[in-house]
């Protein structure tokens, strides 16, 4: 299945709006990219982030929400601070 088709992209950007409902507007995701070849979606998290919880959190409960809204189980792959714009750019492996 291409990931960039309409369906799964629909399924993605649910997930977003189900993560930002309860997150934002402390954090908010937008999804960036997505990479069939690669098999891997790039989201850019931006906000203030509560640093002293463990902000990491952040993107992990961004790949439950994947698994809960979209059926898509994600490995984070990488994560890049921007620290220009104070937000995280963060790769997430398609499983499966």
């Amino acid at each position: 299945m291409k990931l960039a088709s309409e369906g799964m992209r629909a399924q993605i950007e649910d997930a977003i709006k189900t993560y930002n409902k309860f997150r934002s507007p402390e954090v908010t995701a937008e999804l960036l990219e997505i990479d069939n070849r690669n098999r891997t979606i790039t989201v850019i998290f931006k906000g203030t982030f509560c640093r002293t919880c463990g902000f990491y959190d952040y993107f992990e409960d961004f790949a439950y929400d994947m698994l809960d809204e979209a059926k898509i189980q994600t490995k984070i792959l990488n994560v890049n601070e921007e620290w220009t714009t104070e937000s995280f750019k963060v790769t997430y492996a398609i499983q499966g």
